[in-house]
């Protein structure tokens, strides 16, 4: 199978795919409907991509296009997943999903929870946990996932959704200690910016939807 990768280099999945056959073109550039047919793809994997993909391009893989998203959606769409899951106190996992229009928003194929010590992880042992758990759930279920096999459900509840901009009134709270800040810090500042009215500092209301 031809396959676009789009995103960094994850050398745990691109190895795995390409030890079973396939042959893979990365890229971490904006695609476009003549890309994708001057290379005829079969699928498309997006992990940790930072462009929007748009409709025709979307439409021109049909379902074979999903989305590595470190959150347990609905919650934490779009930017900083791993730190919004502190801060707000929402569920931690990951999700494997149908990529649609809208941002994190497409149909579920598969998804898991994962275990976060919030006494001893800090914001970048927390996000390892995660890469580690979204990659190794893409290799188990590889082969169903690219042949379109798994039934896919339609996400339940309104979630919460973030932009790269939402965190910067928030960024002194990494000032000090930055991805090596303890993620039990970020949960105290959660509690206490909960309790603070957006006027005076707390969190927006629009960043959390229950």
């Amino acid at each position: 199978m031809n396959i676009l990768f789009l995103g960094p280099s994850c050398s745990t999945i691109e190895d795995h795919l390409l030890a079973h056959g396939h042959a893979i073109v990365r890229t971490e550039d904006k695609i476009s409907v003549g890309f994708l047919e001057a290379h005829r793809f079969d699928f498309c994997i997006s992990y940790r991509y930072k462009k929007i993909i748009k409709k025709p391009e979307i439409e021109w893989f049909g379902r074979g296009i999903i989305n590595l998203h470190i959150s347990m959606l609905p919650f934490n769409r779009g930017s900083d997943p791993n730190f919004w899951s502190y801060i707000e106190d929402t569920p931690r996992g990951v999700t494997i999903h149908l990529l649609d229009e809208g941002l994190d928003t497409g149909d579920i194929l598969l998804q898991q929870t994962v275990d976060i010590d919030i006494w001893n992880d800090t914001l970048k042992t927390s996000y390892e946990k995660l890469s580690h758990a979204i990659e190794t759930l893409f290799i188990s279920n590889a082969e169903r996932l690219l042949n379109m096999s798994i039934k896919s459900t339609k996400q339940k509840g309104a979630g919460s959704f973030h932009l790269s901009t939402d965190k910067s009134a928030l960024i002194f709270l990494l000032h000090e200690q930055m991805w090596d800040t303890p993620v039990s810090q970020l949960i105290e500042a959660g509690k206490r910016l909960r309790d603070v009215p957006p006027e005076y500092g707390g969190i927006k209301n629009h960043t959390i939807i229950c």
